[in-house]
């Protein structure tokens, strides 16, 4: 629980996505992002870190959705999940 970054897209029913740090409340950025996920199409996202800034968003759009400015940790391992009570596919594409 200690150094890590969560990133939530569609989260609460697929009303917002969030930044959350080291799975503390309260979330470090909050973004309404209302019917972001959608079951019949897939969505692709992207997550960048630099520096002291955390930032992600919608493939295509280069203004992200979400941004956090802090010092950062290394980030050495990433994970993917579906939230509580949904489903999803996932496919991960690194570059």
């Amino acid at each position: 629980t200690k150094n890590t970054f969560q990133v939530f897209f569609g989260g609460w029913g697929n009303t917002k996505s969030i930044i959350r740090k080291n799975q503390q409340k309260p979330d470090v950025y909050e973004v309404a992002t209302p019917k972001i996920l959608d079951a019949n199409e897939y969505k692709s996202f992207w997550i960048r870190w630099d520096g002291g800034t955390l930032t992600a968003g919608l493939q295509g759009d280069t203004n992200p959705l979400l941004h956090y400015q802090d010092q950062m940790f290394p980030i050495q391992y990433f994970g993917v999940c579906t939230g509580w009570g949904a489903s999803g596919h996932w496919i991960i594409d690194s570059v």
